[in-house]
């Protein structure tokens, strides 16, 4: 027998439930016209996945939107269409699908819109070109024009960039590369490689990288601090973390060399002479201190009782300015230090002089503080701002560009009355948390606030379902028929919508004001489309399974008296399959219906399940683990017992990190990884046969593990990976 017509072999596992298509007794559940908000809500990565071909979608939370790259206007009006636009280089690469029409390299291909734009935390200018950074984007003005670098050449996530530094060729940045990894990088214009690895520190909840400057390419300064006071300190009373002084770098044009700082630094000023650095020392109550370099060492300063400093800036080292927390100021003339604290709640977090009688300082609410020579006054307030620097021709302001502390914006500040102009700015906007597709021409996403419903013909995104101010947590059926529903707290006090003719209707919910949902789908069933959803009903914290057939909603619960929760659904053939799950103890039972409405109990030994998908009635498709260490894989069960899929496709061996699971039709579906530190991992079921796909290098989870989303129709795809939003269009047939 080959493999792919062959029937899963057995594997030896512990036990799990099971449940049947046919009712259990017509026992109308509760249903009201609308429920109320809940207090609690069931993780993100609770919802199912459903079916994604014309009665399709994927449902769970997720991130943002994009506008033009070279936009010189403000970007904040949420009602204009958003131009699907190609943002990288188009992947055609070879599929792995040799003889399978709907991908062949020559026609097939993944378009990518790049959408999550969080602000920009730090700007470097040389007066003419601009760069800033933040989260994972690079924005660099060189030549007059501007440039999101969009395509950091590595293999794994780095972001936030903290800090920049250095021409657009040149360029010197602080990142973080996955989830414990800190680190120096330089941009050469066109990739990204790391320079210096910091060492982590243990109790610490990470490093803060707040330091980054220099004379010269070849007289770069770094340093990153402990973030202490966590619970790694708490939980242990010999925990030094607090008297961890900061890893404080310098790189001499060939080699970095650990500085031995006896203190935490946040901010330095160099004129490739002389060395000023400033921070707070390593006991509870040091306060702010300074330090300078003076034969190859560090040299306390005296310097005002000042809370802990975060900035320094100013012309020469005859004359600095340092900042702090609650708007400590302090001024360094001649190496004395004077008090000139500001009447602001504000940390300051850059000082940026364009000469001694004209010096700003920002603080970390926006105030901009202006010294003109003799005293500082208030002279600008833009909560938009996060950092500045000093053009030839007045300022460069860099942050978010939108009430919702969102959208990159980079602006230019006339020093002459304070006004803003914005030079760049790029929308953080639609962000999908669910789709439905009933074409790659035909497309409806759905967001929570503020972005709501958006509808894709092809061309271009523009919102729709007018006049409904809420998001759903998942979309069933077809883009204009079908149901949406809402995990967690509803916006608008119920869970559960109908979709008729393009217009979102009210619809009871299956339990009155008590329940939080976590998962739907439609079911083909005794001769009608049923909408089945379960979740945790909250009036007693049990687990609770509804069906809604001939408009009245029935109670499918099953008895499973440990059961607080039921987060996962599945079905084919008219067997709906499900997931309970207990939280005390940590207990999963998987549970079907079989022909008789009675529940019966899947054996199974997962310590984990993450999402659960059925191509057949006898055929379970299930990402999760058996035991921690391995993580995330792909089982199959054929109606009696389960195994990994790697052990009858070998090419599957190595690939872990599983999670969705989509059908594409009634008998095909689609599994993707989801992780940090590699491109993800795409699978297709035919029917009979499994095989990998490769997608582009960019294609990863850049929020955090398990953030991937995925939908499928009839001619494509759609993923949201947490920063693109890809389409991949099939061959046409």
């Amino acid at each position: 027998m080959s493999r792919s017509s062959r029937r899963l072999s057995p594997l030896l596992l512990p036990c799990v439930l099971v449940l049947s298509a046919c009712p259990q007794g017509d026992v109308p559940s509760e249903g009201s016209d609308a429920g109320s908000e809940t207090d609690d809500e069931i993780g993100d990565d609770t919802s199912t996945d459903t079916d994604p071909g014309t009665t399709s979608t994927e449902s769970e939370s997720s991130t943002e939107t994009e506008t033009s790259e070279t936009a010189e206007t403000d970007s904040s009006e949420t009602t204009e269409t958003e131009t699907e636009t190609d943002t990288t280089d188009t992947d055609t690469t070879d599929t792995g699908f040799e003889g399978n029409p709907l991908f062949d390299p020559e026609c097939s291909e993944w378009i990518p819109t790049k959408v999550r734009a969080r602000g920009l935390d730090s700007v470097w200018t040389d007066g003419v070109d601009i760069v800033a950074g933040g989260d994972v984007d690079l924005v660099v003005r060189e030549a007059g024009g501007w440039i999101d670098t969009d395509d950091i050449a590595l293999p794994t996530q780095v972001g936030p960039i903290t800090r920049v530094w250095g021409p657009p060729n040149a360029l010197w940045l602080l990142a973080r590369d996955g989830e414990t990894h800190w680190g120096v990088y330089t941009f050469d214009g066109s990739g990204l490689s790391e320079a210096h690895a910091f060492t982590p520190v243990v109790g610490s909840e990470g490093l803060d990288l707040a330091l980054l400057t220099g004379a010269s390419p070849d007289a770069v300064w770094a340093a990153a601090t402990p973030i202490c006071g966590g619970i790694g300190c708490q939980i242990d009373p010999m925990c030094s973390c607090e008297q961890t002084p900061s890893e404080l770098v310098f790189f001499d044009g060939d080699t970095w060399t650990d500085t031995d700082a006896p203190f935490q630094a946040r901010a330095l000023w160099t004129d490739g002479d002389a060395v000023v650095a400033v921070g707070e020392g390593l006991s509870g109550d040091a306060g702010g201190v300074a330090y300078r370099i003076e034969g190859g060492e560090w040299v306390e300063e005296s310097i005002p009782n000042l809370d802990s400093l975060r900035s320094l800036g100013g012309v020469d080292a005859d004359d600095l300015w340092a900042g702090g927390l609650d708007g400590a100021l302090a001024r360094r003339v001649q190496g004395s230090w004077q008090d000139y604290g500001l009447p602001t709640s504000d940390t300051i977090i850059r000082v940026a002089a364009v000469d001694a009688a004209e010096v700003y300082a920002l603080g970390d609410g926006g105030e901009l503080w202006r010294f003109d020579g003799v005293s500082w006054s208030l002279w600008l307030e833009q909560a938009k701002l996060r950092d500045v620097g000093v053009l030839d021709d007045g300022l460069v302001g860099v942050g978010v560009d939108s009430l919702f502390d969102d959208g990159h914006l980079v602006a230019h500040i006339d020093t002459s009355d304070a006004s803003l102009t914005p030079l760049y700015t790029r929308e953080d906007a639609f962000g999908p948390t669910a789709f439905v597709i009933d074409s790659m021409d035909s497309v409806v996403g759905s967001d929570r606030f503020p972005h709501l419903n958006w509808r894709f013909d092809g061309v271009s995104w523009a919102p729709t379902y007018e006049g409904f101010n809420q998001g759903f947590s998942g979309l069933l059926g077809a883009v204009d028929e079908g149901f949406g529903w809402v995990s967690g707290v509803p916006s608008l006090g119920q869970a559960v919508w109908q979709i008729s003719g393009g217009e979102v209707l009210a619809h009871p919910d299956p339990v009155d004001n008590t329940a939080v949902y976590t998962g739907a789908d439609l079911v083909e069933r005794d001769g009608e489309t049923q909408l089945w959803i379960v979740g945790r009903d909250l009036s007693d914290q049990s687990a609770m399974v509804h069906q809604l057939s001939g408009g009245q909603w029935f109670d499918r619960t099953p008895a499973s008296p440990e059961a607080d929760s039921a987060g996962r659904l599945a079905h084919a053939g008219g067997r709906v399959f499900a997931v309970l799950s207990s939280s005390n103890p940590i207990t999963l039972d998987i549970v079907y219906s079989d022909t008789d409405g009675e529940w019966l109990p899947i054996d199974h030994g997962f310590e984990w399940i993450d999402h659960l998908m059925a191509t057949d009635p006898e055929q379970l498709w299930l990402t999760g683990y058996t035991s921690e260490p391995e993580g995330n894989q792909l089982y199959g069960w054929d109606g009696s017992q389960w195994r990994r899929v790697d052990e009858d496709w070998p090419e599957f061996a190595g690939v872990g990190d599983w999670q969705r699971l989509i059908r594409h039709t009634d008998a095909a579906a689609w599994a993707l990884t989801s992780r940090l530190d590699a491109s993800e991992q795409l699978a297709f079921w035919d029917g009979s046969d499994w095989a990998l796909v490769d997608t582009p290098a960019q294609l990863h989870g850049w929020d955090n593990p398990r953030s991937n989303r995925i939908a499928a129709g009839p001619d494509g795809l759609i993923i949201h990976d947490g920063l693109r939003r890809w389409r991949f269009e099939f061959c046409p047939e």
